[in-house]
């Protein structure tokens, strides 16, 4: 059995902070309807960043669907 020195709790992104990260990661303002996503983590904006690499997204809305 391990041992950590550290416990850490991780929670989703908040509507804004999401919002933020939408604008870090994408380049580009997020749209309204992605305060609808709930349970976000910078790790899902990541994921979709790599998908996007190979085939670009039209626009923020279709970034948000495939979130």
């Amino acid at each position: 059995m391990r041992r950590f020195v550290f416990k850490l709790e991780l929670r989703a992104l908040s509507p804004a902070k999401a919002a933020k990260a939408f604008e870090r990661f994408f380049a580009m303002r997020a749209p309204a309807s992605l305060a609808s996503l709930e349970g976000l983590t910078p790790g899902d904006l990541a994921v979709v960043a790599r998908q996007l690499r190979p085939s670009p997204a039209r626009d923020a809305a279709e970034i948000v669907a495939r979130l």
